[in-house]
Order: C-alpha cells, then sequence, then structure tokens
C-alpha cells in the first residue's frame, strides 16, 4: 500500500539503462490512496498521489517481458495491472493480466494506466478482468501516447467518461510545455461478445491545454496528440477468438514464435 508510485513488486523505477524485468509475477492486492492529495507546487495545485500498478508504479527505460498479474489494484490516477505509468521508452511485451480488477478515478487500464514518450506495448493481453474509473478507463491502456500493437482485451470496462475495450483516450492532452504526443493503435482486437463497451476507443485525440499564468510566466497553448489506427482493430465474437478460429480472426498474430493457441480458450503466450 502507499499514497502514490506504488506496485506489487517496484514502486519506482527509473533510468536504469538497458535494464529489464523479466519471468515475474504478482498475486494478491496493491492499493494506493483513493482520495486527491494535492501540494502547492510553482503556485499551482498538483496532484501527488498516482502511479499504481500490479507490478510497478512508475517506470522508464525498462524493458517488462513474459510477466504476469492476476490481482486488485486500485488508487486515484495513473492504475494499471502491470504498470501504472509507462514512460520514456519504456516497454511492455509478451505479458498479460487475468482475473483482476483495477480501479481508479481517472487513468485506469488493464495493462497500464498511461503511456507516454515512445513507449510501446506489444503481444501482451487481458482477460476475464474488470477496469473501471470515472474517466480514461481502457481494457489495455487508460491514456495511450504511444504505440499498442498485436494485443487483445476480453473483459469488462466501466466508467462515466471516455470509456473504451482498448483505450479511455488515444492521442495524449497537451501538456505545459510541449504538444500531447500522438497515440497509435496497431492490429488489436477485443471480445465484443464479452466485453463492455463495443467500442475501442473512449476519445479520439488529447485535449489542448489552455494557456495559464504561473507567476511572471505564462504556459500552456498546447495540441493534443492526433488518434491514429493502423492495420486490423477488429471487435471478434468469443468463438472467433477462441481455438483454432483465431489463427484466421487474429491474422496479424505470430502464432508460429510468439502465441499459441488452445481448444476453447482464447490465445495464450508461448511459453
Amino acid at each position: 500500500t502507499g499514497d502514490k508510485t506504488t506496485g506489487g513488486l517496484i514502486g519506482y523505477d527509473s533510468d536504469w539503462r538497458s535494464a529489464s524485468i523479466t519471468d515475474s509475477y504478482v498475486t494478491g492486492t496493491i492499493t494506493g490512496s483513493t482520495e486527491k492529495i494535492e501540494v502547492i507546487d510553482g503556485n499551482m495545485l498538483e496532484p501527488q498521489n498516482g502511479d499504481i500498478g500490479g507490478l510497478v508504479g512508475y517506470t522508464e527505460e525498462i524493458s517488462i517481458t513474459n510477466s504476469h498479474v492476476s490481482a486488485d489494484i486500485e488508487g486515484y490516477r495513473y492504475v494499471g495491472g502491470l504498470v501504472g505509468y509507462l514512460d520514456k521508452e519504456a516497454d511492455i511485451k509478451q505479458s498479460y493480466v487475468k482475473d483482476s480488477t483495477v480501479n481508479a478515478t481517472k487513468f485506469a487500464g488493464g495493462l497500464a494506466g498511461i503511456q507516454l514518450n515512445n513507449t510501446q506495448i506489444k503481444n501482451s493481453y487481458v482477460v476475464d478482468s474488470t477496469i473501471q474509473s470515472d474517466k480514461h478507463a481502457g481494457g489495455l491502456v487508460g491514456e495511450n501516447g504511444s504505440l499498442i500493437e498485436n494485443s487483445y482485451f476480453s473483459g469488462e470496462v466501466t466508467g462515466n467518461t471516455d470509456i473504451g475495450a482498448v483505450t479511455g483516450l488515444n492521442g495524449a492532452d497537451g501538456k505545459y510545455q510541449q504538444k500531447g504526443p500522438d497515440g497509435t493503435i496497431k492490429n488489436v482486437y477485443w471480445n465484443t461478445t464479452n466485453s463492455t463497451p463495443n467500442q475501442a476507443i473512449g476519445k479520439e485525440g488529447g485535449d489542448y491545454q489552455e494557456e495559464i499564468t504561473v507567476g511572471r510566466f505564462t504556459v500552456g497553448g498546447y495540441e493534443g496528440g492526433n488518434s491514429i489506427t493502423e492495420g486490423n482493430v477488429t471487435n471478434l465474437t468469443t468463438s472467433e477468438m477462441q481455438g483454432e478460429s483465431a489463427n484466421s480472426n487474429m491474422p496479424t498474430f505470430d502464432f508460429t514464435n510468439v502465441w499459441t493457441t488452445t481448444s476453447e480458450e482464447y490465445p495464450k503466450l508461448q511459453e
């Protein structure tokens, strides 16, 4: 448990060049504060609690592979099944979340609460899990400002604003000092039989960041990122995603080297 930057394995993991987390798993409960905690930072009130993940709370420049989580994860913002905040060229590959719940007030995702700045999520999935957030909830990512590729979701996403079976927001909001990065979804599938809602993206394109005055300085005025989809971004029924049917209905998946199929089950990663 913790107010911010809390993970089942690591809380804060930053700037370890070429470091990796592999063949790891977490079960149990990971809990951050669900109340908004603010401090004054440069004459601005900044939220201080968030970055809650099943494996890692916050990470940059780290590769996470062959890892999984089955847990209940809860926090105020940036809450993810594997990582709360995936940043700065970090990546998630060949990993999954199963039989889990992810709850936040805003920015909740089955794999990551938010991902920005040249990060990647590839060959990963979420099944039999529930993602809940009042705003920006996604089956795979809450706010996507980078790349999601060759992955799938089967579960439930609930909330009030910007709710998607893949991502709640595709294309990040503009920030105080930069344009919001684009969000790209490439060759991603979701289950339309068992999953809600029946839309991949809750909101397309990040919001414009209005100018604000901080002391003597004016900052902001930056556009939000664009929403980009490539290849197959497709909803499928349970029968279309299970067993041998997955081979033809999920043609971008590498069933020779990465994925495998089993009768009456969703695709799994090869061991």
